[in-house]
């Protein structure tokens, strides 16, 4: 009997005990969320504080570097080079020697000038005895018999003759015109200039221009003196420079050619490098948010703003941006606290966690 009645009771307290276990994590599943799963829905944001500044309107274009001086050094006079004494991409000074030609050839054509010149004098001195005067005497000698007396003699054409032995003797030596940077130099010696379309190529490195196309649309806001910020593709530095021209024509394409010069500080910029270029035009104070500070919302432009722990969701208008802000025309005012990260997911209302201090 006794152990029957111990049987029986066993189940039903195992019964029991599984009933209050139940009962205990229902009431357990309908007890109120602890304070730290509460903090866990609050989103964290960041916030600025809006105020009017000025606002860095950009026109980004693509622009090809080029020097704003620049010359091909030709060869002047034809002959054999006898020396080279530049080579590319070395530093030359106005009037360096850059190479030498033979100058036989040109020596012997001016002492033969020379010659012919004097020989010349003497027949003009004879003719000016004829008529009664002598070489002396020249600024006395009536125009019209002083005339006659120079073509007779043939002392113009020698003179001329002299002049242009002259002037060939003096470019078997080439100089440069100006301080610069060698380039294009393939010339050897012991080559006739012949097997060369030109000696070399001399460029000013100093002072660089950037040459870039605009949209007809967007040339009217350029003008000459407005600042540009190029950075090169090969590398992150920006360079700094203002329009010099704005291209009076509009191509076939609907652009327009604008040029500006930049300081090639520390020679970064090289002749026909490609670059990135950004025309900036400063607005006055403007009300303007981070790019992305502005979230689509049911086809429209919003911004959320932070009030009292809430994200509140506002409707705005927006005006130019450049790559980094945009203005806000209208639905934002001075002093409000703008979201400008932690807004993709908001709604209006949505709890938010400021975890900055507004820095303006």
């Amino acid at each position: 009997m006794w152990g029957k009645g111990y049987i029986t009771i066993l189940p039903v307290c195992v019964i029991l005990v599984l009933t209050a276990s139940c009962r205990n994590r229902q009431e357990q599943s309908l007890s109120p969320l602890p304070p730290a799963a509460d903090s866990a829905r609050i989103i964290g944001v960041e916030t600025e504080r809006l105020s009017p500044e000025p606002f860095s309107l950009e026109i980004v274009s693509n622009g090809k570097i080029q020097s704003a001086r620049k010359a091909v050094i030709p060869f002047r006079v034809e002959g054999i080079i006898t020396g080279v004494f530049a080579e590319n991409g070395r530093r030359v000074t106005a009037g360096q020697l850059l190479a030498t030609l033979e100058t036989e050839k040109y020596r012997l054509a001016l002492e033969k000038a020379r010659n012919e010149l004097e020989r010349t004098a003497l027949e003009m001195e004879n003719l000016l005895l004829g008529f009664g005067y002598t070489l002396s005497d020249s600024v006395r000698v009536p125009p019209a018999q002083w005339n006659t007396v120079l073509v007779q003699s043939g002392y113009n054409q020698a003179l001329t003759a002299f002049r242009e032995a002259e002037y060939n003797l003096s470019h078997t030596r080439i100089t440069a015109p100006f301080e610069g940077v060698v380039a294009d130099l393939w010339a050897e010696p012991y080559n006739h200039t012949s097997a060369y379309d030109f000696f070399c190529t001399l460029i000013d490195v100093q002072t660089m221009e950037v040459v870039f196309p605009v949209l007809e649309s967007e040339a009217g806001g350029i003008d000459p003196g407005m600042p540009v910020r190029i950075v090169p593709y090969a590398g992150e530095r920006a360079i700094r420079g203002r329009v010099t021209t704005v291209n009076p024509r509009v191509d076939e394409h609907g652009l327009v050619t604008v040029t500006a010069s930049l300081e090639n500080t520390g020679n970064i910029l090289m002749e026909g490098m490609n670059v990135q270029v950004t025309v900036e035009e400063v607005l006055p104070a403007c009300l303007s948010v981070p790019r992305n500070a502005v979230v689509l919302r049911q086809g429209r432009q919003v911004v959320f703003t932070f009030h009292n722990g809430l994200a509140l969701w506002n409707y705005v208008e927006t005006g130019p941006e450049n790559s980094h802000r945009i203005v806000i025309t209208a639905g934002l005012e001075e002093g409000m606290e703008v979201i400008v990260s932690g807004n993709l997911n908001l709604a209006h209302e949505t709890p938010v966690v400021r975890r900055n201090l507004p820095d303006k």
